[in-house]
């Protein structure tokens, strides 16, 4: 961003993905916490139960995102009014809280030991990477955020696949 947009834009990017990033943490969280659970159970049992508890974090998710998104005009014009611009770009990278429930389908396939098909995930950041190249010069900040996000659809639209591929013993 710095390279292509400016020391100006990259504050304004920062900030923007800041509080994101931060409500994003709690997918590492769930992942912790679910890794032993997935190990540890009937394979069949989880395999069956996994999208239901998916779906569940996929609506508190929402509820996480959508109040960011309703707060974030305050947050920023309490606390960086100078960076009022950002306010935008920080509610459309909120969307990213949706994807949470990828984190549990990925801790799925790691306790599963599913190796080829984490294999196959590690297309996911080439994927950014190639995203980050076209988009940025093209739209600027817009293409940042564009390109993270649709990333994290790819990696859920993967991910899930993955999982439906697996036939559990």
């Amino acid at each position: 961003v710095f390279h292509e947009l400016g020391a100006v834009a990259l504050a304004v990017y920062a900030l923007a993905l800041a509080v994101p990033q931060q409500l994003r943490f709690g997918s590492k969280v769930l992942a912790t916490a679910a890794l032993p659970k997935l190990s540890s159970g009937d394979p069949k049992a989880i395999h069956k139960a996994l999208p239901r508890k998916a779906f569940i974090i996929f609506l508190v998710s929402v509820l996480i995102a959508g109040g960011y998104i309703a707060v974030a005009p305050f947050f920023f014009l309490t606390f960086f009014p100078e960076y009022a611009s950002a306010i935008l770009y920080s509610q459309f990278f909120a969307l990213v809280i949706l994807f949470f429930p990828s984190t549990l389908y990925q801790q799925y396939l790691t306790a599963r030991m599913e190796k080829e098909k984490l294999y196959i995930l590690q297309v996911v950041p080439f994927a950014k990477i190639l995203l980050v190249l076209v988009l940025i010069p093209l739209y600027g900040i817009w293409g940042a955020i564009a390109s993270i996000l649709v990333v994290e659809v790819f990696r859920l639209l993967l991910i899930m696949y993955l999982f439906t591929k697996i036939r559990p013993a």
